[in-house]
């Protein structure tokens, strides 16, 4: 019986170097002696209830709570661990490299196993991994239309990484949300200002260099972006690769903002812009400003100024004296090329003002002046009144003369004609000189620059007659 008392123990595996699950027997049985049949069993039933209570059962059980010394990893199919954490990646931004402090050990490329560690880098762009050893490996992102390359700003250095290896490559599963609604990032202008090389969504442009495209490399399954300016550039529009509101391009003031949706293909909408308060709301009345004569003339525009809204005359023709039949003195255009339009030369004594030539703003509306009366006509035992001028959308007309007597100039406004001279019973009447065209446009900042140096259309010269309204130009200015 001792013999077999010690082979069981042995068999239960108890050393003094293992965890015992037998504390110490009842009765200690030495050779030489007799040994009870009551502390044989006594014995045995005590190991028995130590071998239930503390040896770890068959099937699902709590009793192990620790186990030491394996020399290799349990595999995944045995309960052991898919999921393996490293050190911090060294290598460059795009290229990062796990390789120290892995556990558990054996890490391969195998579908289902996921990686831990600590960026060592902020990734500018698509990223590989290379983890314990295997091939760099391609790392994509979640997103509506499945899985996408990185494109900056993914991972930060510092935080930590999880990825999981679908077989292919590794499924970013850290939450990168902050690329989007993080710090605000800082780009500077540029022809093509590619808003997809940002690391965040929210970007300050800086600089004065005009942009005519927002690039390419940007992704349509994040397409919004918060824009700031630092300063003053144009936005040029173009229908189909940078949609502005309005259809025309936009000059910038410090402190605006924006927000661009990219359409792909390189192409952009922005669909919201919005002025600084100071500038949409600004306090003071806008600057009007009114020229009825002069030439030389120079208009600079105000600060915070975002566009003009110009309204110009040409000079109105003076009438003709008595028996007459042709034209009085012809009124100036006025105006100049920059300054979008001409005003017209004023009318004769049977048509209005002639048309001048585009410039460089937008054309709303371009009116003929309107014709002077009287046709010279020789009078039979009468004495008939001269012609009266003609009249546009900025004054009356010049009043012919009565019987005998000179005309009145144009009156009660700019780019009047004048009126003819009256007639007598053997000489015909004159006729009144046509009204100068009225013209009307809208100019940007970045096309007025500066200044603008211009010339009001002077009214035709009195002939025995009526003289012409001299021409006008009103500027109004516009900061929205």
């Amino acid at each position: 019986m001792t013999r077999f008392l010690a082979a069981l123990l042995v068999w239960l595996g108890l050393s003094t170097a293992q965890a015992q699950i037998i504390g110490s027997l009842p009765y200690i049985l030495t050779n030489g002696t007799t040994a009870d049949a009551g502390q044989v069993m006594s014995n045995y039933a005590y190991i028995i209830s130590q071998v239930n209570a503390n040896a770890a059962k068959a099937g699902a059980n709590s009793n192990i709570t620790s186990i030491l010394g394996l020399t290799t990893p349990l595999s995944k199919g045995q309960g052991g661990s898919a999921t393996y954490v490293g050190g911090a990646s060294t290598g460059t931004a795009n290229v990062q490299v796990v390789s120290t402090g892995i556990t558990p050990a054996g890490f391969t490329l195998s579908a289902g196993n996921t990686v831990e560690f600590i960026a060592g880098y902020t990734n500018t762009g698509a990223l590989t991994l290379a983890y314990n050893g295997t091939p760099a490996t391609a790392v994509l992102k979640l997103s509506a239309s499945g899985l996408i390359p990185l494109s900056g700003g993914e991972i930060v250095a510092g935080n930590p990484v999880i990825a999981f290896f679908d077989g292919t490559q590794f499924d970013l599963l850290t939450p990168y949300d902050f690329n989007l609604f993080g710090k605000v990032s800082t780009l500077s202008s540029n022809t093509t200002t590619d808003l997809g090389t940002s690391p965040t969504h929210i970007i300050s442009i800086s600089g004065a260099t005009t942009i005519t495209s927002f690039g390419s490399s940007a992704q349509t399954d994040y397409p919004l972006y918060l824009l700031t300016f630092s300063g003053s550039l144009t936005l040029t529009y173009n229908a189909s690769s940078l949609i502005l509101p309005g259809k025309v391009s936009i000059v910038t003031q410090a402190n605006d903002s924006a927000t661009a949706i990219y359409l792909g293909s390189g192409n952009w909408q922005v669909v919201q812009y919005q002025r600084l308060a100071s500038q949409l709301y600004n306090s003071t009345s806008p600057t009007v400003q009114r020229w009825t004569s002069g030439t030389s003339q120079t208009y600079t525009p105000t600060s915070g100024m975002v566009r003009i809204h110009v309204r110009m005359a040409g000079g109105g023709a003076g009438g003709t004296g008595q028996g007459n039949n042709g034209s009085g003195t012809a009124g100036s255009p006025g105006g100049a090329t920059s300054f979008g339009g001409w005003g017209a030369a004023g009318g004769t004594q049977t048509a209005g003002g002639t048309g001048g030539a585009n410039g460089t703003g937008t054309l709303v509306m371009r009116l003929a002046g309107g014709a002077g009366q009287g046709s010279g006509a020789v009078a039979v035992n009468a004495q008939l009144p001269g012609g009266q001028g003609g009249a546009n959308l900025f004054g009356g007309a010049g009043a012919g003369g009565s019987a005998n007597g000179p005309g009145q100039s144009g009156v009660a406004g700019t780019g009047a004609g004048g009126g003819g001279e009256g007639g007598t019973n053997s000489v015909g009447n004159g006729g009144g000189g046509g009204a100068g065209e009225y013209v009307e446009f809208y100019m940007l900042a970045a096309q007025v620059g500066a200044s603008v140096t211009y010339t009001v259309g002077a009214g035709g010269a009195s002939v025995a007659s009526g003289a012409g309204g001299s021409g006008s130009i009103t500027v109004e200015e516009l900061y929205n």
